[in-house]
């Protein structure tokens, strides 16, 4: 649904607020982790089962929050009564949500990725899951649906919503800061980000007014990544190269 206070937990009225108190707790889980869970001479498997229920805890926490991109409110009403059945989550709570996931997931959780713990039980390390997280949000945020959804409900329900042009400028800027170079996974997100972006381009049952901003968006990458490709470091050469080829025009 739309709506995000259908939620399967109780959150209380600011899933922001919430959410930002529940993942400043889980982060003192995550450092005693291993003292609290694993006494001496005894197996990890309990200490991955829990890192791994940790996971899920921190992942319901971002739902709670990306719900509200986008979001409309829902409430039972009958005419006659005061309130308005379906209003749309306003821009400001939206941007808030967004900042939220900036802070709490674009940018590289490193307290889940702690060497010291995840050397214990995890043979593949902790890249593969992080960015897989990473992937799916940005995926919901950027579904066809979501998007068509947020172009009507900005244009014809009460309440400010977000426009999906904002919504997708606030993106570009959040995943492409100025001045700021992107470690392994933001340069994955990135690529994401702009497989995205191409994949919704074609895509013919978005509204074509999204479709033409999107065009857009995609050349702005393509120029911002023409312009950093000359970098020293010949990793991020390669990534920003990368970057240019896959945001080429077809």
């Amino acid at each position: 649904g739309l709506d995000p206070d259908t939620q399967t937990e109780n959150i209380g009225d600011d899933p922001v607020e919430a959410s930002a108190y529940g993942l400043k707790n889980l982060r003192v889980v995550a450092s005693h982790l291993d003292e609290w869970t694993t006494p001496e001479g005894q197996s990890y498997a309990d200490l991955e089962e829990l890192y791994n229920e940790m996971i899920g805890v921190y992942r319901r926490y971002l739902y709670h929050v990306i719900r509200l991109v986008g979001g409309v409110y829902e409430t039972l009403m009958n005419k006659g009564q005061s309130n308005i059945p379906y209003q749309n989550v306003s821009a400001a709570e939206q941007r808030r949500a967004l900042r939220f996931l900036e802070q709490h997931l674009w940018t590289t959780q490193d307290w889940l990725l702690t060497p010291d713990l995840l050397s214990n039980f995890k043979n593949e390390g902790g890249l593969p899951l992080l960015q897989n997280l990473q992937r799916s949000a940005l995926e919901r945020i950027l579904s066809r649906n979501n998007l068509n959804i947020m172009l009507s409900t900005h244009a014809t329900l009460k309440g400010e919503g977000l426009h999906p042009d904002e919504l997708l400028s606030l993106l570009k800027s959040t995943l492409f800061k100025k001045g700021k170079t992107p470690d392994d996974s933001q340069q994955a997100l990135q690529i994401h980000f702009a497989r995205r972006i191409d994949e919704l381009v074609t895509d013919e049952k978005l509204n074509p007014r999204i479709q033409s901003q999107l065009m857009g968006l995609k050349k702005e990458i393509h120029l911002l990544a023409k312009k950093r490709r000359s970098s020293a470091n010949q990793g991020l050469k390669n990534h920003f190269n990368y970057l240019y080829t896959i945001t080429a025009k077809k």
